[in-house]
């Protein structure tokens, strides 16, 4: 009984193995997977006008003389195409080919998928209800036509990044020309939300760039409305010339004022030669006045010598501070300047040379001009003396200068020299001593006049000696083991005072010298600069293996003490170290702390304690958090005027971005307050929301100062793929 049931098995497993090996026989006969090259043999192969067609699919056959007919998961290979559909026609005697249903037409530029499409095997051709991904946009054609220089025209087309099948916006286009990764031009558009006709376009470029990522054509337009300037609209389009150049052209209209334009060019051959220019005009239509800026910046890398150039001219002192959103250029002094250097760095030994021309309105209309015409300088920087901690530096400066006013004109030489030697002792670890005298001696061509302050015509010498010493330590420290904080497992408590001492001889000649910049400022001083430093390191785990060492908190305790009572302190720019008429020997009492016990999260505060009149003389307080979802960063700064010279302020200033809702809004915000004189000097709100296909921005902007006291509203609509493709760095 068990030997007769066994044979059975036995039969049966024989009948299964059978029927299995055949199926692996046939299943390695069929079909490749798709994408992938068939085998090339005599059954699929099919040779037309000297080239191979190769045929892959459930079923061949020829129903007549020169036709051929596949049917079921077609996929044909010819040349630089592919093409997959259900099934397909060749007429071998015409060139041929309908593929009908599913139809996926592959070439080495781009890829169409439609209901049918007829065409010649050359590649030209006609495909109906057709779809192509171009970049960002997403590509729906009634019909498309492939030309024989590849290009593909459009014939009543719709254009859109949204993959919504009712997109949120899109261009329905009349007629189109696409060439894959270059551009698409089309004609008769109308843009449309939620399929709802909104505006007509008679003519649209939309440039592809697939290389680089960067595209050009017409920014989304901006539309506002300012308390000065009247109703507002700017308009703007982006040019990538190359690779490395790209440029902006802006039409910025004004119902006050008229119609301004702008452009920025930019440019950036490698990691160092590059630069930028930029540029505004616009002829006022209430005063027929015409205001213009232009500025500019080169660097270039020339065998080792860096070139800088940079300038600005501007019609006006005031054009920047009526039309600028900056505060630097509305606050600034600057009108027109051209700055140029070449230098070149040979080991120790810098050479340089200089020339610059700076036109500034000191006050009302007075205008002062400052220029070097030019500068040669080389300076050696602290060079070694062998093996030991001693080095010498060395700096040799020649200038011809103009300094002109509505009063005086001067124009003169000067050089200027000096020599330093010093040391760097640094053989105990907790300990270190740095020592150094320099000698400086600079000559004038011309001088002043005591009297009147006219030029004398003789030259003029003046010298002056300069003695520093700065001890560092000794240091302490003390480790504590935390482990049960969960936040570092040890903490370093780190204590460094420093002492510095500082001399300067009182300079010759200080009252016949042409001032023009800090080389002929120079004060005496004998003094000492005090500090305490306490650190507070945190050593981290990050995993079982891995530690991160953070300094998470720094307080410094700074003062200055002048050791001749004739003489007062370097400290700060504004304290001018006077007390009822007498000098103070010491400077106020500076305490610095900063505190940073994450990468979210950052504090800083800083206080001038003045005991001569026992008062915080200035205070201020920073605090900055950022994470992915709000960033945000505010400071507040108070100054007491205790005497003349010192400005009294109390200054609020704070910025962030807050993003919710999934990122899907961004609401930014920028304020400064004057506390003293109770005003809003600049504020800023703006409230974006994000969506696949578009952008839209809300912002609004409140500036009150000098010549500007103006509320401005504005909207932007930024479009995937056509707005915001300005890129931030060149490529």
């Amino acid at each position: 009984m068990f030997i007769r049931n066994a044979r059975v098995i036995i039969s049966i497993l024989t009948v299964f193995l059978i029927h299995v090996f055949s199926f692996v026989a046939s299943a390695e006969q069929q079909a490749p997977a798709p994408g992938t090259e068939p085998r090339k043999d005599d059954k699929n192969l099919i040779t037309w006008s000297d080239n191979e067609i190769y045929i892959q699919a459930d079923s061949v056959f020829s129903p007549e003389e020169g036709v051929t007919v596949a049917t079921g998961y077609v996929e044909i290979y010819y040349k630089d195409q592919h093409i997959q559909a259900d099934k397909v026609t060749f007429n071998r005697s015409l060139g041929l080919i309908t593929a009908d249903g599913n139809v996926t037409v592959q070439s080495e530029d781009i890829t169409v998928s439609c209901e049918r499409m007829e065409g010649l095997i050359d590649g030209t051709g006609v495909f109906y209800n057709a779809l192509i991904f171009a970049g960002e946009q997403i590509i729906r054609a009634d019909i498309l036509r492939r030309d024989k220089d590849k290009a593909y025209l459009l014939e009543s087309a719709e254009i859109t990044p949204c993959a919504q099948v009712t997109p949120c916006w899109s261009m329905k286009v009349g007629s189109g020309r696409l060439v894959p990764g270059e551009y698409v031009s089309m004609s008769n558009i109308f843009m449309r939300i939620m399929d709802i006709p909104i505006f007509y376009i008679p003519f649209f470029y939309l440039p592809l760039d697939s290389e680089t990522g960067r595209t050009a054509g017409f920014l989304f337009p901006s539309f506002g409305s300012s308390g000065l300037y009247g109703t507002t609209f700017s308009e703007s389009f982006f040019l990538p010339i190359s690779r490395s150049v790209d440029a902006t052209l802006t039409a910025n209209y004004y119902s006050e004022k008229g119609l301004g334009f702008g452009i920025e060019g930019r440019y950036l051959f490698d990691s160092y030669s590059g630069g930028f220019i930029a540029g505004t005009y616009i002829k006022e239509s209430d005063t027929d006045t015409v205001r213009y800026t232009l500025s500019a910046n080169h660097r270039q890398d020339i065998s080792g010598w860096k070139l800088v150039l940079n300038g600005k001219i501007t019609s006006d002192i005031t054009y920047n501070q009526e039309y600028s959103d900056e505060i630097n250029n509305i606050t600034g002094r600057s009108n027109n300047y051209i700055n140029a250097s070449l230098s070149k760095k040979i080991g120790p030994v810098t050479l340089d040379v200089v020339t610059n021309y700076d036109e500034s309105v000191v006050s009302g209309q007075t205008t002062t001009v400052k220029a070097k015409l030019p500068t040669a300088g080389i300076s050696i920087n602290q060079l070694k003396l062998f093996d030991s901690p001693v080095y010498i530096a060395l700096d040799a400066d020649y200038a011809n200068l103009q300094k002109t006013t509505s009063v005086v004109d001067y124009r003169y030489q000067r050089l200027d020299l000096k020599s330093e030697v010093g040391a760097s002792f640094t053989g105990l670890p907790w300990l270190k001593l740095n020592p150094s005298i320099l000698y400086r001696y600079t000559n004038y061509s011309d001088s002043l006049d005591l009297l009147d302050g006219t030029i004398t015509g003789e030259p003029l010498a003046r010298d002056y000696l300069q003695i520093d010493m700065k001890i560092i330590g000794p240091s302490f420290y003390k480790i504590y083991f935390t482990p049960e904080l969960g936040y570092a497992d040890k903490l370093k408590h780190v204590m460094e005072p420093s002492i510095s001492y500082n001399y300067i001889s009182e300079p010759s000649n200080t009252d016949r010298i042409i001032y023009y910049d800090s080389v002929d400022y120079v004060l005496p001083v004998n003094e000492l600069k005090i500090n305490l430093t306490n650190r507070l390191i945190a050593n981290q785990r990050i995993n079982p293996a891995v530690f991160k060492t953070r300094e998470i908190l720094t307080w410094q305790l700074t003062q200055y003490i002048s050791l001749d009572p004739e003489i007062k302190t370097s400290y700060g720019s504004q304290y001018n170290r006077f007390i009822n008429g007498e000098v103070t020997t010491m400077s106020p009492l500076v305490s610095t702390l900063n505190i940073k016990p994450t990468d979210l999260l950052n504090f800083t505060n800083r206080l001038e304690y003045d005991h001569y009149t026992n008062t915080i003389a200035s205070s201020s307080v920073s605090f900055g958090f950022s994470s992915s979802e709000i960033i945000s960063n505010i400071q507040w700064s108070k100054t007491l005027a205790l005497e003349e010279g010192r400005i009294a302020s109390n200054l609020l200033t704070a910025s962030g971005k807050f993003r919710f809702l999934e990122h899907s809004f961004d609401l930014n915000y920028k304020f400064s307050y004057d506390f003293e004189n109770d005003t809003l000097w600049q504020g800023n709100a703006s409230l974006t929301y994000n969506h696949q296909c578009f952008s839209l921005i809300f912002s609004y902007d409140y500036i009150n100062i000098g010549l500007r006291n103006e509320g401005k509203f504005s909207f932007n609509v930024e479009l995937t793929g056509i707005s915001g493709m300005l890129p931030g760095v060149l490529k």
